[in-house]
């Protein structure tokens, strides 16, 4: 017998999906966070204007964290999180890997599109600022100037963590607050580290999380009957997690062969 999608099968809305969620499982309380996280930053935003609402949070900051916060971003590197999901997810959870994979491709290419060709003109922080990096927060050496808007980094963490939130839907309500705490953390970080501004993160972050959403609804039980065949080849678990580590030193080289 077919498995039945978690998801309704009618065209709902994605909040009424997310709504539907609450009677089987706990990852609706992944949203909660996300959510204050959005009417916060749009309310600052709107207060203090783009430029404006960077600044101020930009210089909150406490040096013991920069180290932390510096290794922390760069689980937004695609081919960093989904290197680590390989070795993670081999054994038991191939058709979340595989959501995961596709929401990063799809939103990936979203974003390049949109910095690159759409708000091509619109800066990061260290460019629109360049009259005076004395007042920002940076990391050594971290310079980053070309297109800002949205931010990939954001994209790609809250879209996987949404993904993650939904393979573990099953776990206690703190551990989907906590994996919500923890990507909003991580997007929180480019901020910090001088790197986007308020709007690119809010705009990346809502742009993984609806595309990871779509790809949940549409393509995780074609997904699933697909990678639950892999289970049957002896070897599938093996040629993942070494295919995972290649690519989790491969990403190590690109984040760091310029420092």
């Amino acid at each position: 017998m077919k498995e039945k999608s978690i998801f309704s099968d009618n065209p709902l809305i994605l909040f009424i999906y997310m709504e539907s969620l609450t009677k089987k499982n706990n990852f609706i309380y992944f949203f909660y966070p996300v959510i204050i996280f959005w009417i916060a930053g749009s309310i600052l935003l709107f207060m203090k204007g783009y430029k404006g609402s960077f600044l101020f949070l930009n210089s909150h900051y406490l040096t013991i964290l920069d180290v932390p916060f510096y290794l922390l971003t760069h689980l937004g590197n695609g081919l960093m999180i989904i290197s680590i999901l390989m070795v993670l997810w081999s054994k038991d959870k191939l058709d979340m890997l595989a959501c995961a994979i596709i929401g990063v491709i799809i939103s990936g290419i979203i974003v390049q599109v949109l910095k690159n060709y759409v708000f091509d003109t619109w800066g990061r922080p260290q460019l629109v600022f360049d009259s005076m990096l004395d007042k920002i927060h940076t990391y050594p050496h971290y310079r980053i100037i070309d297109n800002a808007f949205p931010s990939g980094h954001s994209n790609t963490i809250a879209g996987v963590f949404t993904i993650i939130a939904y393979a573990y839907r099953n776990k206690t309500k703190v551990v989907i607050i906590f994996l919500s705490l923890l990507a909003l953390l991580i997007c929180y970080t480019r901020i910090y580290l001088g790197v986007h501004f308020l709007g690119d993160v809010l705009a990346g972050s809502f742009l993984g999380i609806s595309i990871s959403l779509l790809v949940l609804k549409f393509l995780h039980l074609p997904m699933k009957e697909l990678t639950d065949k892999l289970y049957s080849y002896k070897n599938t678990r093996n040629i993942i997690n070494v295919l995972g580590v290649l690519m989790f030193f491969l990403a190590i080289y690109f984040v760091y062969r310029d420092f």
